[in-house]
């Protein structure tokens, strides 16, 4: 059947899966890219030990990608798995690498506090940002899903009140999608003041490179989230077979959720971007 498919029925979504999957990476390298240089700047010129400073985030960001690279080979699934719980099987494999990141921070400052070069305040410091700066995005994510998906109540809700009318439906969804949005702002901005009380100019630029460390392995669900709702199109423009469309949509699924979650970490990065950059700024002015 699929050989008789007109160009039409695919293409489109061969271009979709193609603006989605180099827009989204695209946009998280380029995040990645902006703080670490911005990194390396304050760190050289804003603190007392440049080196250690300046090293610290690119020890964060490149164990980073090697947990990435390490967690992608294995997903845990089965057939039987709900959507939902594919959701979190990824969302294991993405605290494997949150860990792994703490580990080497961890490692790296303590060595530092041993030879002398910062104090157990500064230590713990660093281990608190780089924590908050890992969870952070997946946080926001959450909330995110927590608003939009159809696995959460609010969604549900919004379904059970669609028999009261179209406006019902437009200014319930409007309403929930303004908190989607705004819980993550809220906890944005609590961890740059928590942070800024800590360490400052270079808490921040450490609490941006923590926050990329994982845009490895979130960059990758994200474009699973294209390749899943072209499968799931392909699969019913094809065949009749029961477990194949099941397996399509509960793939779909799970897609749309990674999707949205790859929106959510680009604009956490370029929000870090953006306020790096403006410290690199303030720290070689002042």
């Amino acid at each position: 059947i699929a050989s008789q498919l007109h160009p039409i029925d695919y293409l489109d979504a061969v271009g979709e899966a193609i603006n989605d999957v180099s827009g989204t990476c695209a946009d998280l390298f380029e995040s990645m890219v902006l703080i670490l240089g911005s990194c390396a700047i304050i760190g050289v010129k804003g603190t007392p030990v440049p080196h250690f400073n300046a090293g610290l985030p690119f020890w964060i960001i490149a164990s980073g990608k090697v947990g990435c690279s390490l967690v992608g080979y294995f997903v845990h699934v089965h057939e039987t798995f709900t959507a939902q719980r594919i959701r979190w099987s990824l969302r294991a494999n993405l605290f494997m690498v949150v860990s792994f990141v703490q580990l080497v921070q961890i490692l790296v400052s303590f060595q530092e506090y041993l030879t002398g070069t910062i104090n157990f305040e500064r230590f713990w410091h660093f281990c608190v940002i780089s924590l908050a700066g890992q969870l952070v995005p997946e946080v926001c994510v959450f909330m995110g899903e927590f608003f939009t998906s159809t696995d959460y109540a609010p969604v549900r809700s919004l379904a059970t009140n669609a028999d009261l009318g179209v406006v019902q439906v437009v200014l319930q969804g409007f309403g929930q999608g303004f908190l989607s949005t705004g819980m993550p702002a809220v906890i944005m901005i609590a961890c740059v003041v928590v942070t800024w009380r800590l360490e400052q100019h270079y808490g921040l630029a450490l609490l941006g490179a923590s926050s990329v460390s994982g845009t490895g392995f979130q960059g990758a669900i994200a474009a699973f989230g294209a390749i899943a709702t072209n499968a799931h199109k392909i699969v019913h423009l094809t065949t009749y077979h029961t477990m194949s469309r099941h397996r399509a949509n509960i793939c779909a699924a799970v897609g749309a959720t990674t999707a949205h979650a790859g929106n959510t970490v680009s604009a956490v990065n370029a929000f870090s971007a953006v306020f790096n950059i403006a410290l690199s700024l303030l720290a070689t002015t002042h």
